[in-house]
């Protein structure tokens, strides 16, 4: 927009002309107008990288996107040779267009639209971090919540999991998962402790090197081996006590140890509010970042409470153009929301657990049902003994009582979390509804959304928590007082209880590159070895002798 366009143009604010020469500022989205000294009084601000004014600051979703200002067409820059964007720098600089892209797409998404996010956008390596703000009190709930989800993610990361390696770590455990822990502070008992649980179908070793403990960082790195493809990803806390300046200096030493070459994917609650751009400390954190090639995928409100909400949570990578998808989930969680990425790094077909399907729920409340309904028309079958008859008519009782009106696809089986039941899934889904009936009540006006309704939410939640904790608890309780008499299986159940139960992860065997799981063939690639050692050390030696001799 020229000046010649808006010579006649009012100030939105003093209602007075805004004449040729004078500085004006311009709403990015309504083109309401204000002197440049009108500025303050006119409440506009900064709002996602942009000029906004009032109304059209609160009512737009707050976002991060630092690439977003660069790929703004908005306006007459065409012709403003003075602007270095003019070069089209989203040709020379493809990246920078996917960074974008990446950032404008993110999402808030429910749990029970991840099986459809997976559909649409298929990958073969998907991360999830969640700040889990203690494990001996949160970590049963999150585990369910995870159980129930159709994505068997690659790589799950936890903060603040306020224990140490050697600890209880074992005692926290996700079927199908190995888990690598850090040590913790050891004067701190909240807001410590990093973690990182790696799918059992990969190769995982830790990278001790990376994986640092201090006031000021707390981080946990792993290599993932896949094809001859490996993988860096790690997950990193920042205590927001800590000292900002250390830790973007021990940051920066971390980055620049990377090992070459690899696709790196970092996790982490850096307690640095990105959409507070202008602060020092949030501009030095970025610029490192940025500077180390080093790419954000979240770009929404990961940190909520009542009057507040921040981005302090994300996902940073160097394989940005690799990343299908990036986003938060949001009826899981507390005050954190857990944030997830999809990559499609071209691994190799990495075996999964099959994906259970249940067309019917046999609850107590569909029994009562099925029981009415069958009860006073199976006096006439047995009368009649026609069993084709009886078995058409329990058939049909059962698919009216008992059939779900849509399959479910879960990861549960009678190994996988045994202790969930129906009712707790049935819950859980009741939990997500009053979450979203609430947050649908939340708008900019009202962060703070409708309050009966979050009580509603909040006091369920609380419930369903000390509920599935109960659960598993009688589970136990009943696998121990099965045993009665047998002090062996006894043993055997406490022992899983306390984490020492005996290992059932497959091993491990890298021949040529390739994860090997079969036991025989890995017998077979020993034996080779070993049977060549000779035949290597005769000619080895009459090669030397050779030499000797000339």
């Amino acid at each position: 927009m020229t000046i010649k366009d808006v010579k006649k143009e009012l100030c939105d604010c003093c209602s007075g002309y805004i004449l040729i020469g004078q500085r004006y500022m311009i709403c990015h989205n309504c083109n309401k107008i204000v002197h440049k000294k009108c500025y303050k009084k006119s409440n506009f601000s900064i709002h996602n990288s942009k000029q906004m004014c009032p109304n059209c600051a609160l009512s737009t979703l707050k976002r991060y996107n630092p690439f977003e200002e660069v790929f703004d067409t908005q306006g007459n820059t065409d012709n403003d040779s003075d602007h270095f964007y003019n070069c089209e720098i989203h040709n020379e600089i493809p990246i920078l267009q996917t960074a974008n892209n990446i950032l404008n797409k993110c999402k808030n998404h429910p749990s029970t639209s991840m099986k459809t996010l997976i559909t649409e956008f298929p990958g073969d390596f998907t991360t999830l971090f969640y700040n889990i703000d203690g494990n001996k009190s949160n970590f049963d709930t999150f585990a369910t919540q995870l159980s129930t989800t159709t994505i068997n993610f690659s790589v799950v990361g936890l903060a603040e999991t306020n224990i140490g390696k050697d600890e209880t770590a074992d005692l926290f455990k996700i079927n199908g998962y190995k888990s690598f822990y850090n040590e913790k502070l050891q004067d701190k008992k909240k807001g410590t402790g990093v973690a990182l649980y790696v799918n059992e179908s990969f190769n995982a070793t830790e990278n001790e090197k990376l994986s640092l403990v201090s006031p000021n960082i707390e981080s946990i790195f792993v290599t993932v081996n896949d094809n001859n493809k490996k993988i860096n990803i790690g997950c990193i806390y920042r205590s927001p006590n800590g000292d900002e300046e250390k830790f973007i200096e021990d940051f920066l030493s971390l980055i620049e140890q990377f090992p070459k070459n690899h696709t790196s994917i970092i996790m982490g609650d850096f307690n640095f509010d990105l959409f507070k751009r202008l602060q020092s400390a949030v501009e030095k954190f970025e610029d490192v970042f940025l500077s180390q090639g080093l790419f954000p995928l979240i770009s929404l409100a990961t940190h909520k409470t009542d009057s507040s909400s921040s981005c302090i949570d994300n996902i940073l990578t160097n394989g940005t153009e690799k990343c299908c998808l990036s986003g938060i989930i949001e009826d899981m969680g507390t005050h954190h929301s857990p944030i997830f990425s999809i990559f499609d790094l071209s691994l190799g077909a990495n075996e999964k657990p099959p994906v259970q399907i249940q067309e019917y729920c046999y609850s107590a409340k569909n029994i009562e049902a099925l029981e009415k309904e069958l009860n006073p028309e199976l006096i006439d079958v047995y009368k009649g003994l026609d069993f084709e008859s009886f078995f058409q008519l329990f058939k049909n009782g059962i698919d009216q009582c008992c059939k779900l009106t849509k399959p479910r696809y879960s990861k549960r089986n009678r190994i996988n979390n045994p202790w969930i039941t129906d009712g707790i899934i049935d819950a859980i889904e009741h939990k997500n509804d009053l979450y979203t009936n609430w947050v649908r009540t939340k708008v900019n006006k009202n962060d703070t959304g409708d309050q009966k309704l979050y009580e509603k939410f909040s006091k369920y939640r609380y419930y369903l928590k000390k509920i599935i904790k109960e659960q598993k608890s009688n589970y136990h309780k009943s696998k121990i007082s099965q045993c009665s008499g047998d002090i062996k299986k006894t043993w055997e159940i406490i022992n899983q209880l306390r984490g020492k139960s005996k290992r059932t992860i497959k091993p491990c065997f890298l021949v040529d590159g390739v994860l090997v799981l079969q036991r025989r063939v890995i017998a077979n690639k020993f034996n080779q070895y070993f049977a060549s050692i000779a035949s290597k050390l005769n000619n080895e030696t009459s090669e030397v002798l050779e030499n000797s001799s000339d």
